[in-house]
């Protein structure tokens, strides 16, 4: 019988996170027809339900079989298959039917509440198409809706979809694996090397990728890849939890939710313990209490070494978001010790600030702990103090290869492929190594000796480029840096050539660079670039009888004027015209033998004229703004 203070602690939960908002829609998959206990098989494949032997299940049948058997029980009563046990013989697909969880009813009624209180070993085995809605009966929902006092253990759940919703009365929760799990018969639930992967859309206020609700239970080397839009308690690994642990767990994916969301859990409460866990999940939250790791903790939790790698994000604004890179909420009594906080942490609140490691303190004691300094520069460790707590918490800039070092004890490097990080020139060596899988830190491996060409390459065989051909006049020396690389991308080393640039390089014009190669190189190249004068200001315009006159600001150091006018407002080729204006001094012309009563696009640039070896260039200024004018008749 479940335990009258596992009821309570299940009524605790619910008054902090019991929500008011309706669900955000997410894509569900097609609802498949009927449900798995109308077609049940008559027996298992085999065995006495003993821990020597077992009952084994084969096929869906068998295990919709346990559900009904599960869910046809006296109600509150001593539950059938109580301390038997089962064991996965195949792989499972459940795609063909909706599922009905393994422990069904609601906790509020005793007259419909039925829990699985045996021991459960799925043998790593797979099972397949799990497809779960009970937002009409607003039951618990998972593959195992209730569960008491047992064990499950090996257990894959891939691709699987959970859908509830429950009312501000209900008690009920949802998971991918566990509904909710609470402490029975004198015992705990044990749940060791499970993995889930799919996606969660509940209005539940108890929502995990895992489980939605613990109460003391234990968690080992289990993990999850999820997708959940929660409400609230509503976390990547276990949405509310009553003094459970938690121990070399993992969650990844993506999590939305109202309050009290967190990247492994979304509550802590009462003496929980989470120890050597990761969050890797996105979390976004539409109200309060939001962290990386967990979104809200109190009364003696204890958390150490866990890592949150996620970006959490809080939509509140207006009031405390109460958001944090690690945490939300740092309660007094409560502890966390040598973790980190590798995201981004953003909020909309402009009132409030959120907190790189946590959002909110209330007198916890957080030791040994940091946050990532590089993508949160403008955040500080802790967000808003109501109780100033004990905090050591350092902003890291390298935070991730702190994490492979203290709490993987070295990188992860990737030895299947080898990094150019260097590349060699012809004066120095290059670099070759491995880089770190999990935060991208770089290992030397060895050295690549300087390239050196054999005999003299001629330069016309090089790149020759300048870091800037095109500059605008401004009254200062222009000193374009020269880029000079081989066939292969490799960059020349400036010591195997000599740069002489022309004289002025201040003024509007066109200007050389000469470059002599020396050395293992042979050959002299010259480049150009151009200094424009300045944009010119837009002309002014007077309409004239099939004429109009144009008027701009005369610019200084300049050859001369063009004008460029057409009854197209883009200057198309065909209704363009230009006229040159080959003095510097001049500020007007008048531009005859136009159209009576047509409208005319007008602009203007300046030029420079410079000759260069014997040759002539132009360097243009960028076009005015354009006017227009409608000449008379």
């Amino acid at each position: 019988m479940v335990k009258r203070k596992t009821l309570v602690s299940i009524l605790i939960s619910l008054l902090l996170c019991v929500g008011l908002l309706p669900l955000k829609t997410l894509a569900a998959p097609a609802a498949p027809a009927g449900e798995w206990t109308d077609y049940v098989a008559d027996s298992f494949a085999s065995g006495k339900g003993t821990k020597e032997d077992p009952y084994i299940i084969n096929s869906p049948k068998q295990l919709a079989k346990l559900a009904k058997d599960i869910n046809s029980g006296i109600a509150d009563q001593e539950y059938t298959h109580n301390k038997e046990y089962f064991l996965l013989g195949n792989d499972i697909d459940l795609s063909a039917h909706r599922w009905i969880p393994i422990g069904s009813g609601t906790s509020t009624s005793t007259s419909s509440f039925h829990s699985f209180t045996g021991y459960f070993d799925g043998a790593n085995k797979t099972i397949s198409g799990l497809y779960v809605d009970e937002s009409s009966e607003r039951f618990s929902a998972g593959l195992f809706g209730h569960v008491s006092g047992i064990e499950i253990k090996n257990v894959i759940i891939k691709d699987g979809y959970v859908k509830t919703e429950v009312d501000s009365t209900s008690q009920d929760a949802a998971g991918l694996l566990i509904g909710s799990a609470t402490q029975g018969y004198g015992l705990s639930t044990t749940v060791s090397n499970c993995h889930v992967s799919g996606t969660i859309e509940s209005n539940s206020a108890l929502t995990g990728g895992l489980a939605g609700y613990n109460s003391y239970g234990t968690y080992k080397d289990c993990s999850t890849d999820i997708t959940i839009n929660g409400h609230g308690c509503s976390g990547g690994f276990i949405g509310s939890d009553f003094s459970g642990s938690y121990e070399n767990c993992t969650a990844k994916g993506n999590l939305s939710g109202k309050w009290s969301v967190g990247g492994f859990a979304g509550i802590l409460f009462w003496e929980s313990e989470a120890k050597h866990c990761i969050a890797d999940v996105k979390v976004t939250a539409n109200d309060w209490n939001a962290g990386g790791f967990v979104g809200y903790i109190e009364d003696n939790v204890t958390i150490h070494n866990c890592i949150s790698y996620g970006d959490v994000h809080s939509k509140v604004n207006g009031w405390e978001p109460k958001v944090g890179g690690f945490t939300g909420i740092s309660n007094l009594n409560c502890s966390i010790d040598n973790s980190y906080a590798a995201g981004k942490v953003t909020a909309e609140s402009t009132n409030y600030k959120a907190g790189g490691f946590v959002g909110y303190d209330k007198g916890g004691t957080v030791t040994s702990c940091s946050y990532d300094a590089k993508k949160n520069p403008e955040l500080k460790g802790v967000g808003q103090t109501e109780t100033a707590g004990t905090n050591s918490i350092l902003p890291q800039d390298n935070i991730r290869s702190i994490i492979c070092t203290a709490y993987y004890g070295d990188h992860d490097w990737d030895e299947s492929k080898e990094i150019i990080k260097e590349k060699p020139t012809d004066v120095k060596e290059g670099s070759k190594g491995y880089l770190c899988k999990r935060c991208g830190d770089y290992k030397e491996i060895a050295k690549i000796k300087p390239i050196l060409p054999s005999p003299k390459v001629d330069i016309t065989a090089l790149k020759v480029n300048l870091s800037e051909t095109e500059y605008t006049y401004n009254g200062k020396v222009k000193q374009p840096a020269v880029i000079i690389k081989d066939q292969n991308g490799n960059v020349i080393s400036s010591t195997n050539y000599a740069v002489t640039y022309a004289s002025g390089r201040k003024k509007p014009g066109t200007y050389f660079v000469q470059i002599t190669m020396k050395g293992n190189y042979t050959g002299t190249q010259t480049v150009l670039f151009n200094i424009r004068g300045k944009k010119m200001p837009a002309p002014k315009l007077k309409a004239h009888s099939r004429a109009l006159k144009v008027t701009w600001k005369k610019q200084k150091a300049i050859t001369g004027y063009q004008i460029q006018y057409s009854t197209n407002a883009k200057f198309k080729k065909s209704k363009t015209k230009i006229v040159k204006i080959a003095k510097g001094r001049q500020t007007s012309k008048f531009i005859k033998k136009l159209k009576a009563r047509k409208k005319y696009y007008v602009r203007v640039r300046s030029y420079k004229t410079t000759k260069i070896g014997g040759k002539t260039y132009n360097a243009y200024s960028v076009w005015s703004k354009t006017k227009k004018v409608i000449v008379k008749k």
